[in-house]
């Protein structure tokens, strides 16, 4: 009965802002004052078992400090959402160029912003830039991309170099660029106390009961895997983001997937396992390929045996899981230290 109550408040809540904003919108008068830039950063609310959202995290924290005091940062769906709706049209009045940065924007699930304030916005000069951190399956294209497509000029994809889906829209372009990643002090090799790490969903079914099943096996064949790997249905306790960073950085071996169905994809655990000069440990995939090379920079199973098999050379070969792990470090800052995301936003797109 509570659920039921507070769902229909929620649905009044929400059609009485959307009114609130097409009579804000209907009554906006023309521009007439534009002597700021400001950078509005609008993003999701917390996931991967973290206390903060990517947008927080990655995103915030990397940040150029200089821009800080022009920076406005909005999350969707707030709870009383058509305050952020007012202030980005007030925004729009006083901004040479508000630049507007969408992250994993869901216009069918957010009614801030809705689309039409959005198209509002871009007709007032306003530019916007859409970061998709998902973009493996036809079924997100169809639900979250396509659906705003008309909305910005610049959409960055962060998970799959090359994605042959940015064929579904002939019409814009798609830049893979990796997400901004911290890049947090290495911990010395020797001071290292967890052996292998890993951090991420799992669940009894679905998408995620891979990774626990391999999770428990790795229990039962006398390895202990150090982190935080959540029950997607129940989460429980959520550590912060540096949390996270500096247990990720004790460790020697951080274990990764890239699979999503038939799909594989980089996430940002992947940049951070490298830039912490932590070994990537990750099942067989291309997905690196233009990056890095196998048993250099990272190294790969195939299959659960391979998977225990090489954890068990790690064990007695310490040495080499350093050596990799630097290797790892090194390309990676040699590739993205001087990350051009954002750059690109707050220059050139």
């Amino acid at each position: 009965m509570r659920l039921q109550v507070k769902n229909i408040l929620l649905r009044f809540r929400d059609s009485f802002f959307s009114a609130l904003e097409a009579v804000a919108l209907d009554c906006e008068s023309s521009i007439t004052s534009k002597d700021k830039i400001n950078f509005v950063v609008i993003g999701p609310r917390p996931g991967r078992g973290l206390s903060e959202s990517v947008s927080d995290s990655e995103f915030l924290l990397t940040f150029p400090k200089q821009y800080i005091p022009q920076l406005i940062y909005l999350r969707y769906n707030s709870q009383f959402w058509i305050f952020s709706s007012l202030k980005l049209l007030s925004l729009s009045k006083s901004n040479l160029k508000l630049k507007i940065l969408l992250i994993q924007y869901a216009p069918k699930f957010h009614k801030f912003p809705s689309l039409r304030l959005l198209e509002f916005l871009e007709s007032r000069g306003s530019i916007i830039t859409k970061v998709w951190l998902d973009s493996w399956s036809v079924e997100i294209w169809r639900n979250r991309i396509l659906p705003c497509s008309h909305i910005g000029k610049f959409n960055v994809i962060s998970d799959i170099p090359n994605n042959p889906m940015t064929a579904l829209d002939q019409t814009h372009s798609y830049e893979f660029t990796p997400t901004p990643i911290p890049i947090l002090p290495r911990v010395p090799f020797e001071e290292r106390d967890t052996f292998l790490y890993y951090s991420g969903g799992r669940s009894a079914s679905g998408l995620y009961k891979s990774r626990g099943e391999i999770l428990d096996k790795l229990s039962i064949f006398g390895f202990q895997v150090a982190g935080h790997f959540y029950d997607r249905e129940n989460p429980g306790r959520r550590p912060t983001y540096l949390e996270y960073r500096n247990s990720l950085s004790r460790s020697k071996i951080g274990l990764n997937f890239t699979w999503k169905n038939e799909s594989s994809i980089i996430t940002g655990r992947t940049w951070e396992i490298l830039s912490s000069a932590v070994l990537l440990l990750q099942n067989t995939s291309n997905i690196l390929n233009d990056f890095f090379e196998e048993d250099v920079h990272y190294v790969a199973f195939g299959s659960f045996d391979e998977l225990v098999e090489k954890l068990r050379f790690f064990e007695s070969n310490p040495n080499v899981i350093e050596k990799i792990s630097l290797a790892g470090q090194s390309k990676y800052l040699k590739l993205f230290e001087n990350n051009t995301f954002w750059r690109n936003y707050l220059t050139n797109y």
